[in-house]
């Protein structure tokens, strides 16, 4: 277990300092801590290696119920109380992959981008001002394809809170949602997973995932017979975590044999793959596009310029390359030599979107 501390506890954190220490006493926390951990193990399985943060992880509770099925937890919170006791707590159980840390990121500090594969935020949003700003950063601290957790409890008339001011009475889940999705998440779902029994009401709560949209990259070529196609095969074979690839071309000539052999030749089956017109993407936006061949950079429709940034990254042809080929065999050699080279622009193309994204 390992203590971090920096920045400073805001002025509401005071509270839950003074009642740290007993925080984890009270069985209506316990029953809603399991409730939500339930839901979450249900509806978005743990995978072993993950990299998790729980943000305003209070004492720490969900932290240490994650940290046996995953790589490693930062819990962190603003609250100095708080941090004292998880870490503590952390120590006691002898749970060495959790990094307690108190910190407040609102401010821009924390993590940087991609540190995390999973993001947990448990009864907290509700005392967040800036909502939609704190979103953008859980979305900036995780990988393409990362996955956050969220749960609050459901918009209420105040009394939940009737000692204490909060920014919000309680959260509308569909709304966190669609919030969500304009912030560039995917895939939101939500649903009620328990229920709070508190000055002689209910209060229900609820649980909300959504994936980091993935980055969409387009690659574009003259016919999307070959060079885009073999691009497209090798994005999804080594990049389907961060990466959304299709393929199109200017026209559509269809799924040249010769380039579904080459990349079965190296373990990758694009058999299924489907020859396409740029035009029939028209509705879709993409972070990049790639222009393969040099007729598809000079004749890319001005449409797409508009979706997102477009480089260029030529290979040679390799039906015009195999057009004097004496036998099939004589002509591999070209697809595979393109082929290869393709796959090497793939496995760095990391670089690319950095430079995308700055």
């Amino acid at each position: 277990m390992h203590t971090l501390k920096e920045g400073s506890a805001d002025g509401a954190a005071s509270h839950f300092d003074q009642v740290a220490a007993s925080w984890e006493d009270d069985p209506s926390r316990a029953a809603l801590r399991s409730a939500i951990l339930g839901a979450m193990r249900r509806a978005a399985p743990l995978r072993p290696g993950e990299r998790v943060l729980e943000y305003a992880c209070g004492t720490g509770a969900i932290a240490r119920a994650l940290a046996g099925d995953v790589g490693s937890v930062v819990a962190m919170d603003a609250s100095e109380g708080m941090v004292a006791e998880a870490a503590r707590r952390a120590a006691a159980e002898k749970h060495a992959n959790i990094t307690v840390m108190r910190r407040d990121f609102l401010d821009g500090a924390g993590p940087g981008p991609g540190a995390f594969d999973r993001i947990v935020c448990a009864m907290a949003l509700h005392h967040v001002g800036d909502i939609s700003g704190l979103l953008k950063r859980f979305r900036e601290m995780l990988n393409p394809g990362g996955l956050i957790v969220l749960a609050d409890i459901e918009r209420e008339d105040g009394s939940f809170h009737a000692d204490m001011q909060v920014p919000h009475n309680g959260i509308d889940p569909s709304a966190l949602a669609d919030e969500l999705r304009s912030t560039g998440f995917e895939h939101a779902k939500h649903l009620r997973v328990h229920e709070m029994r508190k000055n002689g009401r209910i209060y229900p709560v609820f649980l909300l995932h959504a994936l980091k949209r993935r980055v969409r990259v387009m690659f574009l070529c003259t016919g999307n017979s070959c060079r885009s196609q073999m691009a497209e095969g090798w994005a999804r074979a080594l990049k389907g975590g961060s990466i959304e690839a299709v393929s199109a071309g200017i026209e559509s000539h269809g799924l040249n044999p010769l380039a579904v052999r080459a990349m079965a030749e190296a373990g990758v089956d694009i058999s299924g793959q489907k020859s396409k017109r740029v035009d029939d993407l028209a509705e879709t936006d993409f972070d990049l596009v790639v222009t393969v061949c040099g007729h598809a950079n000079e004749t890319c429709p001005a449409w797409l310029r508009g979706k997102g940034r477009v480089i260029h990254a030529g290979f040679d042809d390799p039906p015009r390359l195999a057009a004097g080929a004496r036998s099939e065999e004589e002509a591999m050699v070209h697809y595979r030599r393109v082929r290869d080279e393709i796959k090497s622009f793939v496995e760095n193309i990391a670089d690319v979107l950095h430079a995308v994204r700055d």
